[in-house]
């Protein structure tokens, strides 16, 4: 009878351990569990600007014509073009939206480019300063000249970047007054105020109108 029961019981016992699965098989190759599959996805960056003049005197063509005016004077717009950021890049923090380069194109051969700050018209024979200043669209009255030159607004034919791009405090063509604003790290839909200055040349050696470009050129910022 005794011996009968300890079967059982043994009987019993390796049931259990074959129920519960103690006794598992080791997996012979654990190196293919699992696997993975990686995916590039480059987006279309777009960088884009968008210049708005339809609140200044725009004549045929979209020039703004600034009308005749008396050599060794300066003239500028009274009121403000309106910039906006366009394209598909945004900033995010910790990452880079866009910025914009700045130049001016004289076009022709009679008169040139000035790139020495001349606000009184005093400039040299044939030569235009041009200068940029970028704005709050809440400030509605025109910036001072002096205001344009403490911004080192004044522009070139090579691309002068718009705000800080070396990493300092550098406000190029930023108002830092009324209506300051900042131009490095720029978003979609951002909308600043352009403002245009202009110092004549002290004389001339043309009686014909001159005309300028003034270009805006979104890129990544930096």
């Amino acid at each position: 009878m005794k011996t009968n029961i300890w079967k059982s019981l043994g009987l019993m016992a390796l049931l259990t351990v074959l129920v519960t699965g103690t006794a598992k098989a080791a997996d012979p190759d654990g190196s293919n569990n699992s696997d993975m599959i990686r995916v590039r996805i480059t987006p279309n960056a777009d960088y884009g600007v968008q210049i708005d003049t339809g609140n200044l005197n725009d004549v045929a063509g979209g020039v703004i014509d600034m009308g005749a005016m008396t050599l060794g004077q300066s003239t500028w717009t009274v009121r403000p073009a309106t910039v906006t950021i366009l394209g598909t890049v945004s900033f995010r923090t910790g990452t880079s939206g866009q910025e914009l380069n700045v130049t001016v194109d004289l076009e022709g051969t009679e008169w040139l480019v000035d790139t020495t700050p001349q606000i009184n018209g005093l400039g040299p024979v044939d030569e235009l300063s041009t200068f940029v200043l970028f704005s709050a669209t809440t400030l509605s009255a025109a910036p001072a000249a002096s205001e344009f030159l403490a911004s080192g607004g004044v522009v070139s034919e090579s691309a002068i970047r718009a705000g800080d791009s070396t990493g300092d405090t550098d406000t190029t063509y930023e108002q830092t007054g009324g209506g300051a604003t900042d131009m490095n790290n720029l978003s979609v839909t951002n909308a600043k105020h352009m403002w245009l200055y202009f110092g004549l040349p002290s004389a001339t050696s043309t009686g014909n109108a001159q005309h300028l470009t003034v270009t805006l050129t979104a890129v990544p910022a930096s």
